[in-house]
């Protein structure tokens, strides 16, 4: 298995983005305390507080403890000042024993609604990454949650099938605002530089239905549900293409019942 084979089994977890440049080989992931020009691992759209929490499940699967920085994003690309277990901070580091596990979850009690997503910076082979989302329906008991997942995707043992390098085609995510269901979308800007992200909706038929264009700030998120920005996606499903290098999605489809799942592209 040649380098590059090993790094991507490595990183076939959470969502994966190549690195920039002829080093990307390499370069898998970047030391925690280098200056980061793009996120290789990232969960594009956290929420807690309000009817929302997110946990991020890391395992290690190797037999040496594992060391991962996350750092955690404003919609404007700024940090984002996240408490956990009453400690706020923008930037956290954890250790994840061998074959060990660690969950982390933003404080949510007492807070209105706030969003973001997360970076993730590791060296060792064998880490596994899961965001978990959790809504609650206040007139419901409350330990009662709709519960959602971002789980690997891989193509086979050593390609994952989310990067996107420079020049293929851009990703694609199904949406669906048929029969009381409706879409929402988390994007991230993984990168240093402001991005134009430019979304155009398909029918099943193949015929443009609607297109959407948004510059994300350098590190920035956007979200949003589908119907508040193309309107012209009523009562359509299909798929919409995203445009821009660096950006990393992530769909929600809701039914008229108040369940939701995800889409990954």
């Amino acid at each position: 298995m040649s380098v590059k084979q090993m790094l991507l089994a490595a990183l076939c977890s959470g969502l994966i983005l190549p690195a920039a440049g002829p080093a990307g080989d390499r370069t898998a992931t970047v030391n925690a305390g280098e200056s980061v020009s793009r996120y290789l691992v990232a969960l594009p759209h956290i929420a807690y507080g309000g009817e929302w929490r997110t946990q991020i499940i890391i395992g290690n699967t190797s037999a040496t403890p594992a060391v991962v920085t996350l750092r955690f994003f404003r919609s404007d690309g700024s940090p984002l000042a996240l408490a956990i277990g009453g400690a706020a901070a923008s930037e956290r580091e954890i250790t994840v024993p061998a074959h060990g596990a660690q969950t982390i979850e933003p404080d949510w009690q007492g807070i209105d609604t706030t969003a973001g997503w997360v970076g993730l910076i590791y060296a060792n082979s064998g880490i596994k990454i899961q965001g978990v989302f959790l809504w609650h329906n206040s007139a419901d008991p409350a330990d009662k949650y709709i519960e959602a997942t971002a789980p690997i995707v891989s193509r086979d043992k050593t390609a994952c099938i989310i990067p996107m390098p420079s020049g293929e085609s851009p990703f694609t995510i199904p949406f669906d605002e048929t029969q009381g269901r409706f879409s929402g979308y988390g994007f991230a800007n993984t990168s240093n530089a402001p991005v134009i992200m430019v979304l155009t909706f398909y029918a099943p038929n193949g015929q443009m239905i609607g297109q959407y264009t948004e510059q994300l700030p350098a590190f920035g998120h956007r979200h949003f549900l589908l119907r508040d920005k193309v309107p012209a996606v009523a009562n359509n499903k299909g798929h919409v293409q995203i445009s821009g290098q660096g950006i990393a999605p992530l769909g929600f489809r809701f039914t008229p019942h108040g369940t939701f799942t995800t889409w990954l592209p």
